[in-house]
């Protein structure tokens, strides 16, 4: 896995939306309005994707033992956002140990 940190808009979705064209990794993000901009914003680029999904929807599927992702590959949107939701909390601190070294800052 690989990490990306940048701030607000700096240009994280459309990294994102790069990847998912590469690899069929669906994205995962807040909401339906987000899911519009991601692929909208992915008309504007000239690329093909898969239709985004509702981090909620992924906890519905997941519960159900659905896989929702088409390679089973998901590129995470706001990755603080995702955990929260799943957990329904705030998450204080967060730990991990990559299977990667890479880690990408936008500057």
């Amino acid at each position: 896995m690989d990490y990306l940190f940048a701030n607000r808009r700096s240009g994280k979705t459309m990294e994102s939306i790069k990847r998912s064209n590469e690899t069929g990794a669906r994205i995962v993000c807040q909401s339906q309005p987000q899911v519009r901009m991601i692929m909208e914003t992915a008309r504007r680029m000239g690329v093909d994707i898969p239709e985004p999904i509702i981090a909620s929807r992924v906890r519905e599927e997941a519960v159900r033992g659905r896989l929702v992702g088409r390679n089973g590959m998901y590129i995470v949107d706001n990755l603080t956002n995702f955990i929260e939701d799943m957990l329904g909390g705030e998450v204080i601190l967060a730990t991990d140990t990559p299977n990667t070294n890479a880690t990408i800052t936008l500057q």
